[in-house]
């Protein structure tokens, strides 16, 4: 009888299994003559007895069997290149023999069966030299109609949207934004520009009203249509330079999280997407600074926009306008630390004249979000910051988009 984790996906005879006995790998070892292992064989993730692969391999006679420890904790795009290697030297593309993937639960096995579905689709697009047939999202939509349970896993389902992308939209079909990381000295106030170099549209991240001639100036300079003024959260160190951009550049279109309690053009959900050409950012609700924050993560998972959420080794203050340490600890932990390892991490302030970090990174060596919540929430409770200076003045005018 077959284990009961093991099942097709789709059709090219790849299967994915969960944990399985010395007696299920004898039983499965002549049906699958290529063998892709993907626990790390450290304390309980292991898929197979005596706590390790070499269990997998015993009596896989004459097959080919390959070991690619996959850490949920620590995903990016090195990691998906070694599953592609790997995937050429138990199937060259002239060999199509049954393959089985396992893991211990057959959540890692079915994220890796979906990137090679969508691996196999870009070959056989390059082959016959027809335009790309598959999209990222329907190689989502196809994987979630399978009822795949790496979707159950936030850090997973990141890590595959980014893979799809990595492996589906490389260069070829999608160059990278226009990006422009541009600075504001008094408030230490990052803004960011992002556009499409083939269709113009553009918008801006935390645009500050000192800063807007300088902003119109390269967005004109760049022959880009701005479409968008976007922030992050409702500010209290300076003035949003989105009231005067809508002034200032026409059809452009104030955006804020409907949660920050502030006015705008368009007010953001979680999970909701805005576009810009070719590419959107996800909007996630980071609250904790202030209870409206949101992040902005691009659409591969190559670059998020924290804005006070998390900045570089360090994160926002949680003492005013409905803040909350253990929020915030959260917000971090489960919606921004989930994204790939190698994914850039853009703040909108520093003031050491750091640019930028990613989040591994920021899950090694920032000094308060590496701490338990207990000591994160001691450690906020006990910063004695003083009162913002532009609180009174800022915070009003950016209830009402800067007005």
């Amino acid at each position: 009888m077959a284990p009961s984790s093991l099942k097709p996906f789709g059709q090219n005879g790849v299967h994915i299994a969960g944990a399985l006995t010395d007696d299920e790998i004898k039983e499965l070892a002549p049906r699958f003559p290529a063998w892709l292992y993907l626990c790390c064989d450290t304390g309980s993730d292991t898929g197979a007895p005596n706590g390790g692969f070499p269990s997998v391999a015993r009596g896989h006679d004459g097959g080919k069997h390959v070991h690619v420890p996959v850490d949920h904790t620590d995903l990016d795009m090195a990691l998906t290149r070694r599953l592609l290697g790997a995937y050429t030297t138990l199937l060259p593309p002239t060999v199509r023999s049954p393959l089985l993937i396992s893991c211990r639960s057959s959540a890692r096995a079915g994220a890796v069966a979906l990137l090679f579905h969508a691996y196999d689709a870009k070959l056989q697009a390059m082959v016959s030299a027809s335009p790309l047939v598959l999209a990222p999202e329907e190689v989502l939509e196809i994987g979630r109609s399978a009822g795949l349970s790496c979707f159950n896993n936030p850090a997973l389902t990141d890590w595959v949207v980014a893979s799809l992308y990595f492996i589906l939209m490389g260069p070829e079909h999608r160059p990278r934004p226009i990006f422009r990381q541009l600075f504001e000295a008094e408030s230490c106030t990052y803004t960011y520009l992002l556009g499409d170099p083939e269709t113009k549209e553009a918008l801006l991240i935390d645009p500050v009203d000192l800063t807007v001639e300088r902003d119109v100036s390269l967005i004109e300079e760049l022959g880009l249509t701005c479409v968008m003024g976007v922030n992050t959260h409702c500010h209290a160190d300076h003035v949003t330079g989105t009231g005067l951009l809508r002034q200032r550049v026409q059809g452009l279109k104030s955006v804020i999280a409907r949660a920050a309690g502030a006015k705008a053009d368009v007010l953001l959900e979680e999970g909701q997407k805005i576009s810009f050409g070719r590419y959107h950012l996800e909007v996630r609700a980071t609250p904790g600074h202030t209870d409206g924050c949101v992040s902005y993560v691009m659409d591969d998972r190559s670059m998020v926009f924290t804005g006070d959420a998390l900045l570089v080794r360090g994160c926002g203050r949680t003492d005013f306008q409905q803040g909350s340490a253990h929020s915030l600890f959260k917000s971090v932990h489960s919606r921004l630390f989930t994204l790939p390892g190698d994914c850039l991490v853009y703040p909108a302030h520093d003031y050491k004249g750091r640019m930028s970090s990613s989040i591994r990174e920021e899950k090694q060596h920032n000094p308060r979000l590496t701490k338990s919540e207990e000591e994160f929430v001691s450690i906020m409770k006990n910063l004695n910051l003083p009162y913002p200076k532009k609180i009174d003045d800022a915070l009003p005018k950016n209830l009402v988009c800067g007005s």
